[in-house]
């Protein structure tokens, strides 16, 4: 009765034999009794780098190495096997990826394609592949894209040629108390999530509009800024968007991985006072903020900052609608976010 063992026995006979036909059979049917068994995996990655098949010997030594990382245990057999399929996957890994890289030469326009580097990055497992993960509402269809460039958006012009006016207003407000912890203790619901930044002064903020409603004593100081953003389409949600604030993060801070609560809306951080070593990273693509260019990114995909410098780090938070929204899904969506929370108010 054919069994795993009986299916492996084979296969090490015929390939012993030159059989590489009858090799492959053997342990393909060897692998209907046990898919992700090691042994197998790594005995047919033999087989196919026997018959100079390099690519399929490769996928077979990802597939055994990625099997022996979450095995509760090994056998010494297999802990032996396992630095030769290292060294080999990762040899066939880069002749592979010089094979490409000459191949390409062909394309140069290839080099100027962001969407076609970052494939590239994921196939060579430079980049891990990163999806929108909100934490309270997902909204189906959206695209999965990290930055977005500032040429989609015919209000974002306006907004960077206003960076020293917006920067001016912000000097104006000399009421350092104004900046709070930008997490505080009372907007933490019964979750268990205690973040390493809660009522912490490492991040900061100082609002103009918070859930939506005017902060008077400092939006009246920055009428100009506001001004600016008149004809950007704000995430406007009652009792909750949009959001407009200061956002300072303090030397040495450190913002940890998180993703934030919704997928409908974009965050656009205009930098104002930005020192050196200062970094946001959303999924695979870290980028340093600039002074007076806009970065707009989707914050339902982890994302962190650093500031590494000895100084403050000052940008202008605002959040607007996800551009692949129309105006009647906007609307539903304002509704229904109100209708929750006005659920046993």
């Amino acid at each position: 009765m054919p069994s795993l063992s009986i299916g492996l026995a084979l296969a090490v006979a015929c390939r012993g034999s030159g059989d590489v036909d009858a090799a492959l059979s053997a342990i393909d049917a060897a692998l209907t009794f046990a898919p992700h068994d090691i042994s197998a995996l790594i005995l047919k990655g033999d087989i196919y780098f026997d018959a100079k098949q390099k690519r399929m010997a490769m996928q077979c030594y990802a597939s055994a190495l990625k099997a022996a990382a979450v095995a509760a245990q090994l056998p010494s057999d297999i802990q032996a096997a396992l630095p030769r399929i290292e060294s080999r996957y990762q040899n066939i890994a880069n002749e592979m990826h010089n094979h490409i890289s000459d191949a390409m030469v062909t394309s140069p326009e290839s080099q100027k394609l962001p969407r076609f580097q970052e494939a590239m990055r994921l196939l060579r497992g430079e980049a891990d592949m990163f999806y929108s993960k909100p934490r309270a509402f997902y909204y189906p269809g959206l695209p999965h894209r990290q930055f977005y460039p500032n040429q989609m958006f015919d209000w974002a012009d306006k907004v960077m040629a206003g960076t020293s006016v917006i920067l001016n207003e912000l000097e104006k407000i000399t009421d350092s108390a104004g900046f709070e912890p930008y997490l505080q203790r009372h907007q933490q619901g019964p979750t268990g999530r205690v973040h390493s930044l809660l009522d912490s002064d490492e991040w900061q903020a100082l609002f103009l509009i918070k859930d939506g409603k005017r902060v008077n004593q400092y939006a009246d100081v920055c009428t100009e800024t506001l001004e600016i953003l008149n004809n950007v389409p704000l995430a406007e949600v009652p009792g909750r968007g949009p959001m407009v604030l200061f956002s300072r993060l303090n030397p040495g801070g450190h913002i940890a991985p998180h993703n934030g609560f919704f997928n409908t809306r974009l965050i656009c951080h205009l930098p104002l006072v930005v020192p050196p070593n200062c970094s946001l990273r959303v999924g695979n693509e870290t980028r340093d903020w600039r002074k007076g260019e806009l970065m707009i990114f989707d914050d339902s995909i982890e994302h962190e900052a650093w500031n590494r410098s000895n100084s403050k780090r000052d940008i202008l938070i605002f959040d607007v609608w996800h551009p692949d929204l129309n105006e009647d899904e906007r609307e539903a969506i304002s509704v229904l976010c109100e209708s929750i929370d006005n659920f046993g108010a």
